[in-house]
Protein backbone atom coordinates (compact mmCIF):
# COMPACT_ATOMS: atom_id res chain seq x y z
CA UNK A 1 0.00 0.00 0.00
CA UNK A 2 0.71 3.62 -0.66
CA UNK A 3 2.36 5.56 2.47
CA UNK A 4 0.37 8.26 2.50
CA UNK A 5 3.35 10.51 4.49
CA UNK A 6 5.40 10.57 1.39
CA UNK A 7 2.95 12.31 -1.30
CA UNK A 8 2.60 15.87 -1.29
CA UNK A 9 -1.08 16.54 -2.03
CA UNK A 10 -1.39 19.79 -4.22
CA UNK A 11 -4.75 18.96 -6.59
CA UNK A 12 -6.86 17.45 -4.84
CA UNK A 13 -8.90 18.74 -1.48
CA UNK A 14 -8.66 16.12 1.24
CA UNK A 15 -11.45 14.78 3.40
CA UNK A 16 -12.84 17.19 6.27
CA UNK A 17 -12.63 15.89 9.63
CA UNK A 18 -13.20 12.45 10.54
CA UNK A 19 -13.86 13.61 14.28
CA UNK A 20 -16.21 16.47 13.73
CA UNK A 21 -18.92 14.37 11.99
CA UNK A 22 -18.54 11.76 14.40
CA UNK A 23 -19.10 14.15 17.26
CA UNK A 24 -21.72 15.23 15.58
CA UNK A 25 -23.50 12.08 15.46
CA UNK A 26 -21.95 11.42 19.43
CA UNK A 27 -23.67 14.91 21.12
CA UNK A 28 -27.56 13.98 20.22
CA UNK A 29 -27.27 11.22 22.28
CA UNK A 30 -27.51 13.17 25.41
CA UNK A 31 -30.63 15.05 24.16
CA UNK A 32 -32.76 11.89 25.26
CA UNK A 33 -31.84 11.57 28.90
CA UNK A 34 -31.50 15.67 29.13
CA UNK A 35 -35.24 15.39 27.64
CA UNK A 36 -36.53 12.74 30.03
CA UNK A 37 -35.21 14.59 32.82
CA UNK A 38 -37.56 17.51 31.53
CA UNK A 39 -40.56 15.46 30.88
CA UNK A 40 -41.01 14.28 34.51
CA UNK A 41 -40.70 18.26 35.51
CA UNK A 42 -43.20 18.84 33.18
CA UNK A 43 -45.32 15.51 34.76
CA UNK A 44 -45.07 16.67 38.39
CA UNK A 45 -45.79 20.68 37.31
CA UNK A 46 -48.86 19.02 35.96
CA UNK A 47 -49.82 16.99 38.75
CA UNK A 48 -49.51 19.98 41.06
CA UNK A 49 -51.13 22.54 38.16
CA UNK A 50 -54.10 21.10 36.35
CA UNK A 51 -53.71 23.72 33.66
CA UNK A 52 -49.62 23.48 33.21
CA UNK A 53 -48.32 24.42 29.36
CA UNK A 54 -44.85 23.20 30.27
CA UNK A 55 -45.69 19.43 29.61
CA UNK A 56 -47.00 20.47 25.85
CA UNK A 57 -44.38 22.48 25.59
CA UNK A 58 -41.57 19.33 26.10
CA UNK A 59 -43.57 17.03 24.27
CA UNK A 60 -42.52 19.60 21.31
CA UNK A 61 -39.35 20.20 22.50
CA UNK A 62 -38.78 16.53 22.17
CA UNK A 63 -40.40 15.65 18.37
CA UNK A 64 -38.07 18.90 17.46
CA UNK A 65 -35.27 17.00 18.59
CA UNK A 66 -36.19 13.95 16.83
CA UNK A 67 -36.79 16.44 13.75
CA UNK A 68 -33.14 17.63 14.17
CA UNK A 69 -31.82 14.21 14.47
CA UNK A 70 -33.20 13.35 10.85
CA UNK A 71 -31.56 16.80 9.67
CA UNK A 72 -28.07 15.82 11.33
CA UNK A 73 -28.36 12.43 9.59
CA UNK A 74 -29.02 13.94 6.88
CA UNK A 75 -25.77 15.77 7.15
CA UNK A 76 -24.04 12.84 7.27
CA UNK A 77 -25.17 11.27 4.51
CA UNK A 78 -24.73 14.59 1.85
CA UNK A 79 -20.90 14.41 3.17
CA UNK A 80 -20.79 10.63 2.14
CA UNK A 81 -22.23 10.96 -0.97
CA UNK A 82 -19.64 13.29 -1.41
CA UNK A 83 -16.66 11.09 -0.79
CA UNK A 84 -18.42 8.70 -3.48
CA UNK A 85 -18.29 11.35 -5.77
CA UNK A 86 -14.41 12.08 -5.06
CA UNK A 87 -13.97 8.57 -4.91
CA UNK A 88 -14.90 8.25 -8.78
CA UNK A 89 -13.38 11.85 -9.74
CA UNK A 90 -10.24 9.94 -8.28
CA UNK A 91 -10.74 6.92 -10.77
CA UNK A 92 -11.68 9.00 -13.47
CA UNK A 93 -7.99 10.16 -13.80
CA UNK A 94 -6.70 6.96 -12.79
CA UNK A 95 -8.35 4.94 -16.21
CA UNK A 96 -6.09 5.43 -18.70
CA UNK A 97 -8.87 4.56 -21.37
CA UNK A 98 -11.21 7.76 -19.33
CA UNK A 99 -11.15 10.71 -21.69
CA UNK A 100 -10.10 13.83 -19.77
CA UNK A 101 -13.80 15.62 -20.99
CA UNK A 102 -15.09 12.64 -18.25
CA UNK A 103 -12.87 14.25 -15.64
CA UNK A 104 -13.68 17.96 -16.42
CA UNK A 105 -17.11 16.58 -15.47
CA UNK A 106 -16.33 15.12 -12.66
CA UNK A 107 -14.90 18.18 -11.20
CA UNK A 108 -17.42 20.29 -12.12
CA UNK A 109 -20.11 17.81 -10.72
CA UNK A 110 -17.91 18.46 -7.40
CA UNK A 111 -18.15 21.86 -6.93
CA UNK A 112 -21.89 22.10 -8.18
CA UNK A 113 -22.18 19.69 -5.33
CA UNK A 114 -20.14 21.03 -2.62
CA UNK A 115 -22.08 24.31 -3.05
CA UNK A 116 -25.20 22.38 -2.39
CA UNK A 117 -23.67 20.63 0.73
CA UNK A 118 -23.00 24.14 2.13
CA UNK A 119 -26.49 25.78 1.85
CA UNK A 120 -27.86 22.09 3.10
CA UNK A 121 -25.68 22.41 6.01
CA UNK A 122 -26.86 26.24 6.18
CA UNK A 123 -30.63 25.41 6.54
CA UNK A 124 -28.97 22.59 9.35
CA UNK A 125 -27.42 25.66 11.64
CA UNK A 126 -30.83 27.51 11.25
CA UNK A 127 -32.67 25.03 12.67
CA UNK A 128 -30.16 24.32 15.77
CA UNK A 129 -30.96 27.94 16.03
CA UNK A 130 -34.28 27.67 16.69
CA UNK A 131 -33.78 24.21 18.78
CA UNK A 132 -31.75 26.47 21.19
CA UNK A 133 -34.57 29.13 20.78
CA UNK A 134 -36.88 26.79 21.98
CA UNK A 135 -34.96 25.29 24.58
CA UNK A 136 -34.63 28.64 26.25
CA UNK A 137 -38.29 28.84 26.04
CA UNK A 138 -39.22 26.11 27.65
CA UNK A 139 -36.89 26.52 30.45
CA UNK A 140 -38.33 29.91 31.08
CA UNK A 141 -42.21 28.15 31.32
CA UNK A 142 -40.91 25.61 33.59
CA UNK A 143 -38.52 28.55 35.98
CA UNK A 144 -42.34 30.47 36.23
CA UNK A 145 -44.25 27.58 36.76
CA UNK A 146 -41.71 26.64 39.90
CA UNK A 147 -42.53 29.80 41.54
CA UNK A 148 -43.17 28.40 45.55
CA UNK A 149 -47.45 28.22 45.98
CA UNK A 150 -49.63 25.92 47.84
CA UNK A 151 -47.71 22.32 48.74
CA UNK A 152 -45.06 22.89 45.82
CA UNK A 153 -41.70 24.02 47.02
CA UNK A 154 -38.40 24.44 45.36
CA UNK A 155 -36.94 22.09 47.36
CA UNK A 156 -38.62 19.35 45.33
CA UNK A 157 -37.21 20.29 42.16
CA UNK A 158 -34.70 23.45 42.39
CA UNK A 159 -34.60 25.82 39.62
CA UNK A 160 -30.58 25.90 39.64
CA UNK A 161 -31.16 22.21 39.22
CA UNK A 162 -33.29 22.44 36.07
CA UNK A 163 -30.78 25.55 34.93
CA UNK A 164 -27.72 23.29 35.24
CA UNK A 165 -29.66 20.32 32.83
CA UNK A 166 -30.53 23.18 30.50
CA UNK A 167 -27.40 24.83 30.19
CA UNK A 168 -25.96 21.05 29.58
CA UNK A 169 -28.14 20.93 26.52
CA UNK A 170 -27.62 24.19 25.46
CA UNK A 171 -23.80 23.60 25.27
CA UNK A 172 -24.56 20.29 23.27
CA UNK A 173 -26.48 22.17 20.65
CA UNK A 174 -24.17 25.14 20.36
CA UNK A 175 -20.85 22.97 20.00
CA UNK A 176 -22.74 20.51 17.27
CA UNK A 177 -23.62 24.05 15.23
CA UNK A 178 -20.07 25.19 15.27
CA UNK A 179 -19.03 21.87 14.04
CA UNK A 180 -21.60 21.96 11.26
CA UNK A 181 -20.79 25.71 10.55
CA UNK A 182 -16.72 24.12 10.32
CA UNK A 183 -18.42 21.63 7.52
CA UNK A 184 -20.44 24.44 5.41
CA UNK A 185 -16.98 26.06 5.35
CA UNK A 186 -15.43 23.28 4.10
CA UNK A 187 -17.64 23.07 1.63
CA UNK A 188 -17.54 26.12 0.70
CA UNK A 189 -13.60 25.98 -0.12
CA UNK A 190 -14.36 23.36 -1.52
CA UNK A 191 -16.51 24.26 -4.19
CA UNK A 192 -13.92 27.45 -4.76
CA UNK A 193 -11.06 24.89 -4.94
CA UNK A 194 -12.35 22.93 -7.98
CA UNK A 195 -14.23 25.67 -9.32
CA UNK A 196 -12.24 26.54 -12.54
CA UNK A 197 -11.57 23.02 -14.62
CA UNK A 198 -8.96 24.84 -16.21
CA UNK A 199 -6.83 23.92 -13.36
CA UNK A 200 -6.64 20.34 -13.92
CA UNK A 201 -5.13 20.82 -17.68
CA UNK A 202 -2.42 23.22 -16.01
CA UNK A 203 -1.47 21.65 -12.50
CA UNK A 204 -2.89 17.74 -12.90
CA UNK A 205 -1.87 14.98 -10.24
CA UNK A 206 0.52 12.23 -10.10
CA UNK A 207 -0.77 9.07 -10.55
CA UNK A 208 0.90 8.91 -6.34
CA UNK A 209 -1.34 11.52 -5.57
CA UNK A 210 -4.54 10.38 -7.25
CA UNK A 211 -4.23 6.63 -5.81
CA UNK A 212 -3.05 8.21 -1.79
CA UNK A 213 -6.62 10.85 -2.16
CA UNK A 214 -8.83 7.76 -3.25
CA UNK A 215 -7.53 5.93 -0.05
CA UNK A 216 -8.30 8.73 2.20
CA UNK A 217 -11.55 8.98 0.58
CA UNK A 218 -12.69 5.28 1.15
CA UNK A 219 -11.57 5.22 4.40
CA UNK A 220 -13.55 8.59 5.13
CA UNK A 221 -16.55 6.98 3.92
CA UNK A 222 -16.18 3.97 5.29
CA UNK A 223 -15.90 5.75 8.86
CA UNK A 224 -19.26 7.11 8.31
CA UNK A 225 -21.40 3.69 6.94
CA UNK A 226 -23.05 3.37 10.47
CA UNK A 227 -23.77 6.91 11.45
CA UNK A 228 -26.99 7.67 9.79
CA UNK A 229 -28.71 4.26 11.51
CA UNK A 230 -27.62 5.59 14.78
CA UNK A 231 -29.89 8.83 14.68
CA UNK A 232 -32.66 7.01 13.09
CA UNK A 233 -33.14 4.71 16.14
CA UNK A 234 -32.51 7.93 18.43
CA UNK A 235 -35.46 9.72 16.67
CA UNK A 236 -37.74 6.82 17.37
CA UNK A 237 -36.95 7.00 20.78
CA UNK A 238 -36.91 10.92 20.82
CA UNK A 239 -40.23 10.73 19.14
CA UNK A 240 -41.78 8.47 21.58
CA UNK A 241 -43.11 10.76 24.43
CA UNK A 242 -42.59 8.62 27.92
CA UNK A 243 -45.46 8.20 29.63
CA UNK A 244 -45.27 8.64 33.55
CA UNK A 245 -46.66 4.91 33.78
CA UNK A 246 -43.90 3.20 31.29
CA UNK A 247 -41.15 5.62 33.02
CA UNK A 248 -42.35 4.09 36.49
CA UNK A 249 -42.90 0.28 35.53
CA UNK A 250 -40.10 -0.19 32.84
CA UNK A 251 -37.09 0.19 34.93
CA UNK A 252 -35.03 -2.79 35.96
CA UNK A 253 -35.56 -4.31 39.84
CA UNK A 254 -31.75 -3.10 40.45
CA UNK A 255 -32.72 0.39 40.20
CA UNK A 256 -34.35 2.12 43.48
CA UNK A 257 -37.89 0.88 44.44
CA UNK A 258 -39.00 3.02 46.87
CA UNK A 259 -38.49 6.38 48.37
CA UNK A 260 -36.70 5.15 51.34
CA UNK A 261 -33.83 4.51 49.30
CA UNK A 262 -33.19 7.98 48.19
CA UNK A 263 -31.65 8.36 51.50
CA UNK A 264 -32.48 12.32 53.15
CA UNK A 265 -34.71 13.12 50.19
CA UNK A 266 -38.43 12.18 51.08
CA UNK A 267 -38.38 14.37 53.47
CA UNK A 268 -36.45 17.48 51.98
CA UNK A 269 -33.02 15.91 53.17
CA UNK A 270 -30.54 17.85 55.44
CA UNK A 271 -28.32 20.04 54.26
CA UNK A 272 -25.85 18.95 56.99
CA UNK A 273 -26.50 15.33 55.71
CA UNK A 274 -23.07 14.08 53.38
CA UNK A 275 -24.76 11.31 52.30
CA UNK A 276 -28.37 12.99 51.35
CA UNK A 277 -25.99 15.82 49.92
CA UNK A 278 -24.47 13.60 47.62
CA UNK A 279 -26.68 11.32 46.44
CA UNK A 280 -28.82 15.07 45.58
CA UNK A 281 -25.79 15.93 43.53
CA UNK A 282 -25.17 12.94 42.16
CA UNK A 283 -28.40 12.63 41.15
CA UNK A 284 -29.32 15.05 39.10
CA UNK A 285 -28.27 16.71 36.71
CA UNK A 286 -25.23 15.34 35.66
CA UNK A 287 -25.84 12.76 33.75
CA UNK A 288 -25.51 12.54 29.92
CA UNK A 289 -26.99 9.28 28.93
CA UNK A 290 -25.60 6.40 31.34
CA UNK A 291 -26.87 3.81 32.71
CA UNK A 292 -26.68 5.76 35.96
CA UNK A 293 -28.82 8.69 34.68
CA UNK A 294 -31.51 6.26 33.85
CA UNK A 295 -31.44 5.43 37.41
CA UNK A 296 -30.99 9.16 38.52
CA UNK A 297 -34.54 9.73 36.57
CA UNK A 298 -35.94 6.99 38.46
CA UNK A 299 -34.64 8.67 41.92
CA UNK A 300 -35.83 12.15 40.44
CA UNK A 301 -39.52 10.91 40.26
CA UNK A 302 -39.85 8.25 43.13
CA UNK A 303 -38.53 12.19 45.34
CA UNK A 304 -41.33 14.05 43.66
CA UNK A 305 -44.01 11.15 44.54
CA UNK A 306 -42.99 11.84 48.04
CA UNK A 307 -43.18 15.12 48.04
CA UNK A 308 -46.71 14.99 46.81
CA UNK A 309 -48.32 12.21 47.59
CA UNK A 310 -48.77 10.70 44.36
CA UNK A 311 -49.80 7.05 43.60
CA UNK A 312 -47.58 4.71 41.47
Amino acid sequence: MLSQESVVCTFFKLPPEEQSLCRIREIPDMFLYKLDYLNLVAVALQEVNALSQVKGEVDGLRKAAGSLCQTLSGAISITRDFATSSIQFADSLQTPQSPMDESFQYMSSISSRADLNAKELDKAHKEMNRFSSNIRSVFFSIKSSLEPRGRWSLDIVPTAEVSEVVDELIAGVEECDRLLLGCAEYYRQTKKHYGDVETLKSNPPSKEEVEMVRQRWAIFSDSLENLPSGFTRLRRRLEKIPTVRRLEDGVPDTWPDDASSVSGLESGGSEGSEDASTTHRQGFPRFWGSSSGKSSLRRFWLRIKSKLHLGA
